[in-house]
């Protein structure tokens, strides 16, 4: 290990070969997108290789709205309840105006159930619908 700046947090430490500090790397192990890269990484056939890269990018997806979104959605006004279901692996939101929606963070899909309307991209849609105008 060499002495560098981290590409995380940004602080001079010793560095991993993949660019991270102790910390940041004992973090990242600790998601599932980092373990199934380094799956990837080990893979021989191409189609192989680029399967398991969708599910990186459906993992970060799910991590990035659970890790930045979700606590601010919970106090949203106009959101009664939001409960995960780990089956389907998606979110049931209550809302008081639009009423039940599902999300599917993977797929970045959102169902609203009374209109029977697909909207995509959902995290952009749910971010400007019930984050932002909280906090205007």
């Amino acid at each position: 290990m060499t002495v560098e700046l981290c590409s995380e947090c940004h602080k001079y430490l010793a560095i991993s070969p993949e660019g991270l500090c102790n910390i940041c790397d004992e973090q990242a192990l600790q998601k599932r997108s980092v373990q199934i890269k380094k799956e990837a990484s080990t893979e021989d056939n191409d189609l192989a290789y680029l399967g398991k890269m969708n599910q990186v990018l459906r993992e970060e997806r799910f991590e990035k709205f659970e890790e930045n979104y979700l606590e601010k959605l919970k106090t949203s006004p106009g959101i009664l309840s939001i409960n995960f279901s780990d089956s389907m692996v998606k979110y049931v939101i209550e809302t008081e105006t639009l009423g039940i929606l599902d999300y599917y963070p993977k797929a970045n899909k959102l169902l609203i159930r009374r209109q029977n309307h697909w909207i995509k991209p959902a995290l952009k849609w749910i971010v400007t619908t019930f984050i932002v105008t909280k906090e205007k």
